[in-house]
């Protein structure tokens, strides 16, 4: 700690450190979307800092990078083709079931004061119910209205959909920072 406080009285230092920790910081995170060397410096420091010794293979990390950034969109076209919205009602149904068989349960008990049981009635009621996945990934025009914004990928040019694709997300970050939280966001 005495060497940490000693970046105070020298504020060249102190800004040359931090610099050289947010260069350090972006680099890291381009770095996988670039070449195999620029990857390979990567995991060589992340397996240092991690003690993971092996990394993932290239199809898997392609799928991750793919489904994180178009999750909602991977997600839509597999609930499109392997759900039925009668069994995510039948879930629903069965969750709200348990909650009422609680409620009665906490009416009923013995053991808890008057105030305690509405308190747990309170809460049950409370809870909310994210089920399966968001009522809107059914419908399209809500997908699409999800990635507005969003520009056509280019197959050839991966670095460049990364970059789009980090700017509309945290762009969307930060068109919620000063609103309200919503408890249902999945």
């Amino acid at each position: 700690f005495a060497a940490l406080n000693s970046f105070d009285n020298d504020p060249q230092a102190s800004e040359r450190i931090v610099s050289n920790y947010l260069w350090a910081r972006a680099l890291m995170k381009v770095a996988p979307e670039t070449n195999q060397a620029m990857r390979d410096a990567a995991f060589k420091y992340s397996s240092a800092m991690t003690g993971v010794s092996s990394q993932p293979e290239r199809w898997a990390t392609c799928a991750s990078k793919a489904t994180g950034a178009w999750g909602f969109a991977a997600a839509h076209e597999y609930i499109m083709r392997y759900f039925d919205a009668s069994t995510k009602n039948e879930a629903d149904m069965m969750v709200e079931d348990l909650r009422a068989a609680f409620k009665e349960l906490v009416t009923e008990t013995e053991w808890m004061d008057s105030k305690t049981q509405a308190e747990a009635v309170s809460k049950a009621d409370e809870m909310l119910q994210l089920m399966g996945y968001p009522d809107w990934l059914a419908h399209e025009e809500d997908l699409d209205n999800y990635y507005a914004g969003t520009k056509d990928s280019d197959p050839s040019a991966h670095f460049q959909n990364t970059i789009q694709m980090w700017n509309w997300a945290t762009g969307k970050e930060l068109s919620d920072l000063r609103k309200a939280p919503e408890r249902d966001v999945w």
